[in-house]
C-alpha cells in the first residue's frame, strides 16, 4: 500500500533534484517531522505529569481541609458539652443558694444575697458570717 505524500514531499519529489539528493532531502524532512512529533509527545507527557502532580496536591489539600473541618466539629461538640455542664452546675448552684437561709448574729433569717469577702466585719450594715456577709 502506498502512502500519501505531504505537500513538502511532493514539492521535493517534483523538483527533480539530482539523483540521490532528493532521497536525502526526503529523509531529512521525515527526520525533522519525527523529531517534532516526538517533542510534542514529550511535551504532552510532561504536561500530563504536571497536571497529575497538581491534581494529587489538590486532593491532599482537600483531604487536609476535611480533616481540619472534622477536628473543628469535634472540638465544637466538646465545647458545647462543657458549656452545658457549666450551665447545669450554675443552675444547681443558683438553686442551692436560693434555698439556703442566711443568718445574722442574732440568728435572724435574711432573704438577701451572700457575698464572700474578708472585710465583712468592718461593715456596720452587714453581719459577719466568717468570711461571708449578708447585705441588708
Amino acid at each position: 500500500m502506498l502512502r500519501s505524500l505531504v505537500g513538502s514531499e511532493m514539492c521535493i519529489r517534483d523538483s527533480n533534484p539530482p539523483d540521490g539528493l532528493h532521497c536525502q532531502i526526503i529523509e531529512a524532512v521525515r527526520g525533522e517531522m519525527r523529531m517534532m512529533v516526538h517533542a510534542q509527545e514529550n511535551h504532552r507527557r510532561v504536561k500530563r505529569a504536571e497536571l497529575t502532580e497538581i491534581e494529587h496536591k489538590a486532593h491532599a489539600a482537600w483531604n487536609e481541609l476535611e480533616r481540619q473541618l472534622e477536628a473543628t466539629r469535634t472540638a465544637r461538640q466538646s465545647l458545647d458539652k462543657q458549656r452545658d455542664r457549666i450551665e447545669d452546675q450554675w443552675r444547681a448552684l443558683e438553686q442551692l443558694l436560693s434555698n439556703t437561709p442566711v443568718f445574722t448574729h442574732d440568728r435572724t433569717i435574711l432573704g438577701s444575697c451572700l457575698l464572700y469577702t474578708s472585710d465583712a466585719a468592718d461593715e456596720e450594715d452587714s453581719g459577719d458570717l466568717g468570711g461571708r456577709r449578708s447585705i441588708n
